[in-house]
């Protein structure tokens, strides 16, 4: 594996993009080996929280401090309103990892639904990032 310089906020959820191949599963597996790991490309799992994505907290455990990963989340874009839910119910942190192109699809759930004040967009492909700040209204970019 390809060392990769990005150095993720602390505790604060995030999505972390980029083509298929560049990465972006490996690193966060190695970047965060205690996460709860949930992977939409396996079918059952896929299946069960696209008919009902209010199981994701029973994926999670009561108490749990840790991140949580979902890999191909524009998979099932109906999870970002659970994802938000949580991270304001629970305290969750997430990592979304996203199929590039598939960002602007879940831009409108994602920037239409309050996330607190900012949101950080990771790019497995460039090793930047956007960053979105609600509050001024503007995206910034870091190459």
């Amino acid at each position: 594996m390809y060392s990769r310089i990005l150095s993720p906020p602390k505790n604060k959820s995030f999505f972390l993009f980029g083509p298929r191949g560049t990465g972006k599963t490996t690193w966060v597996k190695s970047a965060f080996p205690k996460a709860i790991f949930i992977d939409l490309l396996e079918s059952e799992i896929y299946n069960d929280l696209l008919a009902n994505p209010q199981r994701l907290e029973t994926f999670i455990p009561k108490d749990f401090k840790n991140w949580v990963i979902i890999d191909e989340v524009q998979r099932v874009p109906e999870l970002l309103n659970e994802i938000h839910r949580l991270i304001e119910k629970k305290q969750c942190v997430f990592v979304l990892t996203v199929f590039y192109y598939f960002l602007f699809c879940l831009g409108e759930h994602f920037l239409g639904v309050g996330y607190g004040d900012s949101a950080f967009f990771f790019s497995a492909h460039h090793f930047s990032y956007f960053f979105y700040s609600r509050l001024r209204g503007e995206l910034f970019y870091r190459g």
